[in-house]
């Protein structure tokens, strides 16, 4: 075996940094790993408990409190935003709670099948309503506080503040891969 001890690294935001932010893994196989995100949302988690990708992650945080969730197909950068949530929740039709609640490989492989589309129409949606989209890999792409991709997420969370609308009311649209702008306006 190797002696190299893989991770899930990446950083929860909502634009907004989740500092001291509680995030928990659960992989298709070995026990929960539970961590906390250091005061710039960065966090990693390390699979030295036999865990085996593909895992779920959820990060709870911030004020007020916000529950994120994502999806990390293999070890390595998994970021947690209202985007990964967004897209995990298109891949799996359902709200992602659901699936970290009772996640196994089955769940796992549900996801992967559907991450690419799913990608594809958040992003769509996210350009509809913002003008724009990350230029990285909205689950995987290097990204820092206070960058171009992550003002996307600002703007986003704006937009979604000036619907009177939360991520919950988005994930009801994603989930059945509706017009995300019938519930979020697009920015004037």
């Amino acid at each position: 075996g190797s002696s190299t001890v893989e991770t899930l690294n990446g950083i929860a935001a909502t634009g907004a940094a989740l500092a001291n932010a509680a995030v928990t893994a659960k992989c298709a196989s070995g026990s929960p790993i539970v961590g906390t995100t250091a005061a710039d949302g960065s966090f990693s988690l390390s699979l030295a408990g036999g865990q085996a990708a593909p895992c779920i992650l959820q990060a709870i945080g911030g004020t007020p409190s916000v529950t994120l969730y994502s999806f990390a197909a293999q070890a390595g950068r998994v970021n947690l935003t209202p985007l990964t949530d967004l897209t995990l929740t298109r891949a799996l039709g359902v709200d992602p709670s659901t699936a970290f609640a009772t996640f196994d490989a089955t769940k796992g492989t549900v996801i992967s099948t559907g991450l690419a589309a799913a990608k594809t129409y958040i992003n769509t949606q996210t350009t509809a309503i913002t003008g724009s989209t990350p230029s990285v890999d909205i689950m995987t792409g290097a990204f820092v506080v206070g960058d171009a991709n992550d003002k996307v997420l600002d703007a986003l969370a704006v937009a979604a503040k000036a619907a009177g609308k939360s991520l919950a009311d988005l994930r009801l649209g994603a989930a059945t891969g509706a017009s995300l702008t019938t519930i979020v306006p697009a920015v004037p």
